[in-house]
């Protein structure tokens, strides 16, 4: 991603971006984690200066911090980064240059916090704590219908003809959007945040909170979706429609994630960030474009990425709808204890 450097948050926001893509992170939970640890230390951080060039600076130490901890491949870029962002802020004067040795011991010390905190995250996104849901039973989605349920046998019959590799009944178009948001959700929905990001006219810490908020509560959305998928395990399509005793199915997108088919972990994802972008940034002024799709509303998204599972092969309708309705109540669950929380 170019990096921006004609605004901190952008512009950090940018190398945030940009050490993900370093860290080799091979599951979408490690990827968000990254992004929770640095944008809640960044928040914390703001809060404690929030306003003149000690806020901005605090914002540069805090991201650069963390990364460099959890990401230590991109620590020289970013080291060479943050001395280039915080000569900028303190290069006018005496007082600008004691605002940011302020805004650099608050980043320090919120890094330090925050990485203490999260320092007991074990190695599967299934046993992280959450951030803000203190109960995840009171979230979590209910068992899926089993095999003898006539929802099952519906949507199986679904996912047969419209997400077969050789589906005639599956549209061009339908096609398309399915290999669309085969992609990580972060790839999908990281260019989409940054251009809210860029529209938002508000002060640095609501917008430094808008990149937190989101990425804690889908994080938090992960976390709870991973552990209902191992409390209820369940085959994919092309387990349930192929084998021994059927005719050979193939869905359309392979190989298949290793991820559980229940619920639905991109629109787990995709739900929980509609709720949080529409509270927090609002809906877009213009076109989103990602990817090469256009979208008007948060809203569009989450329908899409549930039409997409089922075209692509990959999910049960069920599965998918399940998945976006646990991000959703994750959400407004975690953003009705963000107000004045300690996080």
């Amino acid at each position: 991603m170019t990096v921006s450097t004609d605004d901190p948050v952008l512009e950090w926001f940018d190398h945030t971006a940009n050490a993900v893509d370093l860290s080799g992170a091979v599951s979408p939970p490690e990827a968000s984690r990254i992004w929770a640890v640095t944008w809640l230390a960044a928040r914390r951080a703001v809060r404690d200066i929030r306003r003149g060039r000690a806020a901005p600076a605090a914002l540069v130490t805090a991201v650069q911090n963390v990364l460099e901890t959890l990401v230590p491949a991109a620590a020289q870029p970013l080291a060479a980064a943050a001395a280039a962002t915080l000569d900028r802020l303190g290069r006018d004067q005496l007082f600008a240059r004691r605002a940011v040795a302020r805004g650099i011991d608050a980043g320090r010390l919120a890094a330090d916090d925050v990485l203490a905190e999260r320092s007991d995250d074990g190695p599967h996104p299934a046993a992280w704590r959450p951030y803000l849901i203190a109960s995840p039973a009171h979230v979590a989605p209910e068992p899926p219908p089993g095999p003898e349920h006539p929802d099952y046998a519906r949507d199986l019959a679904e996912v047969r003809t419209l997400g077969s590799a050789d589906s005639a009944a599956r549209t061009p178009e339908q096609t398309e959007v399915a290999r669309f948001w085969t992609q990580p959700s972060l790839a999908t929905y990281t260019p989409a945040v940054r251009a809210a990001l860029a529209a938002l006219d508000a002060p640095i810490l609501e917008r430094v909170g808008l990149v937190a908020v989101l990425h804690v509560v889908t994080l938090d959305a992960q976390i709870i979706g991973y552990a209902a998928g191992e409390r209820h395990p369940r085959w994919r399509p092309a387990r349930a429609l192929g084998g021994p005793a059927r005719s050979v199915w193939t869905p359309l997108v392979q190989p298949e994630p290793g991820e559980p088919e229940f619920p639905c972990l991109h629109t787990t994802y995709a739900g929980a960030a509609e709720i949080v972008l529409t509270a927090l940034a609002g809906h877009p002024a213009t076109p989103l474009r990602v990817g090469g799709r256009s979208f008007t509303d948060w809203r569009q998204l989450t329908a899409e990425c549930v039409e997409a599972g089922v075209w692509a092969g990959l999910h049960l309708r069920t599965s998918a709808e399940a998945g976006a309705a646990l991000g959703r109540r994750v959400a407004f669950r975690c953003l009705s204890r963000w107000s004045g929380h300690s996080v």
